[in-house]
């Protein structure tokens, strides 16, 4: 695999992550005190 296409699936799975991380903590915001939920993130 060559270097520009590695780049780009790393690039394409920070995004994913990101987006995940995102969705997850808009479903329990209401249950988690933010203080917590920045240290178990």
């Amino acid at each position: 695999m060559s270097n520009p296409t590695k780049g780009a699936l790393f690039a394409l799975l920070a995004t994913l992550l990101w987006s995940v991380n995102m969705v997850i903590a808009s479903g329990i915001k209401g249950h988690i005190p933010p203080i917590g939920l920045a240290f178990w993130r």
